[in-house]
């Protein structure tokens, strides 16, 4: 691994740690990926509410069994698969460091909140007064 960039990588089982991070303590795992060079890295998983479905899905993705946080303790299973891995700067305490994150899915970003192709063309109508928008169905009407 020479940098930033997207690589594949496999866990290394026996290097988990356990541990908590930050003012609030959020419980943290951090694994060390193995990467074909024979270079390898540690990638943090943290367990807040909105973070602990992610993590779950990477630990996942590495091959492991669990299926929930009553099996955390055992992560057996993180060294089987080879994972899409994203090598990123990220600044921390005025430090530039290189963080490894473990990608799942697509890679595709989801927008929050989603409407219809039809409310969305009559929401730009209204609010650029290009009211001669249509669409295959005919002339937009605002639905508000």
């Amino acid at each position: 691994m020479a940098g930033k960039g997207r690589y594949k990588a496999k866990g290394i089982l026996g290097s988990q740690q356990y541990g908590l991070a930050g003012d609030k303590e959020t419980p943290q795992i951090a694994v060390d990926l193995a990467f074909p060079d024979g270079s390898s890295m540690t990638t943090f998983l943290f367990f807040s509410p909105g973070s602990a479905p992610y993590s779950f899905q990477r630990l996942t993705a590495l091959g492991w069994k669990g299926k929930g946080p009553q099996d955390l303790a055992n992560l057996s299973g993180i060294d089987q698969n080879e994972v899409d891995v994203e090598v990123r700067e990220d600044e921390y305490d005025g430090k530039v460091r290189l963080k490894a994150e473990i990608l799942t899915g697509p890679g595709r970003v989801v927008i929050e909140k989603t409407v219809d192709p039809a409310s969305f063309a009559a929401r730009v109508a209204a609010l650029t007064g290009n009211t001669s928008a249509t669409t295959p169905a005919g002339p937009v009407k605002p639905p508000f």
